[in-house]
């Protein structure tokens, strides 16, 4: 079973169970499994001005929030923070929750980053594209089937920053390894 509430909300702290063998954590029911393709969320603040504007002119669909955003209000970086996005109705998951994401044979842990049209499930950052060798395009990238998204049951406590945010998931990830 997934751990304690109170270890599961400590930044940058794994639930143990889960990082020393997510299949395995999976497959006894501490998670929960889906199989879908990959759009690209291209939403958020993007520090990278140059990258920004060409994304903007690119992805008609770009919006300059995520619903995750860190303390002080500013909303992640799709290039820097590999995050999934959630049906704004699906509420059996909460903004922070951890994912592991697998395509052909890479992994990547995410962060439940968005919220997103309805009755829609399977979606992810650019960076979290990149990171599973997916086209990151935010109009003509994604897959349209293949990746999987195993929810670890454990939520991240609200980011201060993006630095922050960034090292819990490679924490987590070392920690996984």
């Amino acid at each position: 079973s997934p751990a304690p509430a109170a270890a599961a909300t400590a930044p940058g702290a794994p639930p143990p169970s889960a990082n020393a063998d997510p299949e395995a954590f999976c497959s006894l029911g501490g998670c929960r499994s889906r199989t879908a393709g990959m759009t690209i969320d291209t939403d958020g603040h993007i520090a990278d001005l140059a990258l920004r504007a060409r994304i903007q002119r690119e992805d008609p669909w770009h919006h300059a929030e995520t619903s995750l955003t860190y303390s002080n209000g500013r909303s992640l970086d799709p290039t820097r923070v590999p995050y999934v996005v959630i049906p704004k109705e699906d509420l059996s998951y909460k903004l922070g929750d951890l994912v592991l994401v697998q395509y052909q044979g890479r992994s990547r842990l995410a962060v439940v980053g968005d919220r997103g049209p309805k009755g829609r499930f399977g979606e992810g950052s650019i960076a979290l594209a990149k990171a599973l060798g997916i086209d990151p395009h935010g109009k003509t990238g994604g897959v349209g089937t293949g990746v999987t998204y195993q929810f670890l049951g454990w939520t991240l406590a609200r980011p201060r920053d993006e630095a922050g945010l960034l090292a819990a998931l490679s924490t987590s990830e070392e920690a996984r390894n």
